[in-house]
């Protein structure tokens, strides 16, 4: 384990481990020197409760997820949540079209799909290019693509919008793009701010 690998939640102090494991599979949460708080809580939590706090905006969670986290698959989580929102575009286009043909639909998605990508994309360059300057140890470009990954883990509320057909809502879809414009203010502020 390489020194300083890991991070403290609550300050952002560079942390050596998050825990240390003694006889019988017990282990004890490292404390931070700084803040003398528990350097990584979610360490011991369940996914579905870092889930749970990421959906009530703790930053805590993010920087768990972003800093202490091991092998999450960000590339997949990405083209799971842009096809969330290619399908969440494709309803609301097909609700407008009443009799659309099979293969104008699929045509659709792969529009809807191919604009999804193209907007990530654009969000990518844009805080790049923002955060270009930053001379920060957090400014790796693979930090980068997964702290823009996980912003956009609220297109997955396509699944209400399936269960609730609530896809025509404008309500909805407001609530949706305030979440994940939230989310993304959250994530860059778990990263710069401390």
């Amino acid at each position: 384990m390489e020194p300083g690998r890991y991070i403290c939640i609550n300050c952002c102090q560079e942390m050596d481990s998050l825990y240390r494991t003694y006889a019988g599979g017990n282990i004890r949460l490292t404390q931070c020197s700084k803040c003398k708080h528990v350097v990584d809580k979610y360490v011991e939590y369940d996914i579905v409760l870092v889930v749970i706090d990421l959906i009530l905006q703790y930053i805590g969670a993010y920087r768990h997820l972003l800093l202490n986290a091991e092998h999450v698959a960000f590339h997949k989580l990405a083209i799971i949540f842009a096809l969330c929102d290619a399908y969440n575009k494709w309803m609301f286009r097909r609700a407008q079209v009443e009799n659309g043909k099979m293969f104008d639909l699929e045509w659709t998605f792969y529009e809807c799909f191919a604009q999804s990508a193209l907007e990530m994309l654009s969000f990518f360059l844009i805080i790049l290019a923002l955060n270009y300057r930053q001379n920060t140890c957090t400014n790796s470009m693979q930090l980068m693509l997964t702290s823009i990954c996980i912003g956009y883990y609220g297109n997955v509320f396509v699944v209400l919008s399936i269960i609730w057909h609530l896809h025509t809502k404008w309500s909805y879809r407001a609530l949706t793009q305030l979440f994940i414009l939230i989310s993304h203010i959250q994530v860059q502020r778990s990263k710069f701010f401390y």
